[in-house]
């Protein structure tokens, strides 16, 4: 680590390069994705586009407002899980060899099952109509969603959304680089479900396994009807909770179907 981390200034500098580092991922993937999806490839993309009607105006401001706040927000927690890693506070490990070369891709498997099932009921109580209109509008405001819906969240559900770290560090033991590679698919999932484009291909929406990712049609479909398609990654918990939307499958077939 650059860093000693022994002074809070050292730990200032750190925050400062995190919510750096998250902010320009933020939007650099997000203008990546909207300028490849809906420019330099708009003829393509065109009949695949999941909710038809426009962006709000100021849509596009008013989510990267807000995906800067949760970036803020996710650097104050990563620098504070260094420093509960720093106390041998979390299961965080170093020597890849101490758990085997089997339990990487395991513990990431478990990671986002967590992740998965606290973020489903998570989302399904910020759509109770009290704690919508406090919390969970500001990212519903964005009835089409685009990638820079991706991270627009009102600062209480960036809160809500981060505390989930928290518990994974402290149960579940982690090499850094599955938090990366965890991270890395945390970022690409969000931004390919607010895509508003569906771009799984037809063999791999009819495989055993592509019916249970969650993509642009199923989350579009949530920003639409709110109540239904909960989901983060998967469409489980949806499936066994009877939240899936019963249009789901016929809209998803249209669209990759244009092809």
């Amino acid at each position: 680590m650059m860093f000693q981390l022994e002074t809070p200034f050292e730990y200032l500098i750190l925050l400062m390069t995190l919510f750096t580092i998250i902010g320009l991922r933020y939007v650099g993937l997000s203008f990546l994705f909207d300028y490849y999806f809906y420019r330099f490839n708009r003829k393509k993309y065109l009949s695949k586009i999941v909710e038809e009607s426009p962006l709000k105006p100021g849509q596009k401001i008013s989510e990267i407002f807000y995906s800067l706040g949760t970036s803020l927000i996710f650097a104050l927690a990563f620098t504070h899980m260094v420093w509960l890693w720093k106390n041998n506070k979390t299961l965080v490990y170093l020597d890849w060899k101490e758990y085997g070369p089997l339990y990487l891709p395991l513990s990431l498997v478990a990671v986002m099952f967590v992740h998965e099932t606290y973020y489903y009921w998570l989302h399904r109580w910020m759509h109770w109509p009290a704690v919508f209109n406090l919390v969970h509008r500001v990212h519903h405001s964005s009835h089409r969603p685009s990638p820079w819906t991706s991270f627009s969240f009102h600062p209480i559900e960036s809160v809500l959304q981060v505390l989930i770290f928290y518990f994974i560090v402290a149960l579940i033991p982690l090499h850094p680089v599955i938090i990366l590679i965890y991270l890395l698919l945390m970022t690409i999932s969000s931004l390919i479900n607010h895509l508003n484009i569906e771009i799984f291909p037809l063999k791999f929406v009819e495989s055993r396994w592509g019916k249970f990712f969650i993509g642009a049609t199923h989350h579009s479909l949530h920003h639409r009807f709110y109540k239904t398609n909960l989901g983060l990654y998967f469409t489980f918990w949806d499936s066994w909770c009877s939240t899936e939307n019963t249009q789901y499958t016929q809209v998803l077939m249209k669209k990759v179907n244009a092809q």
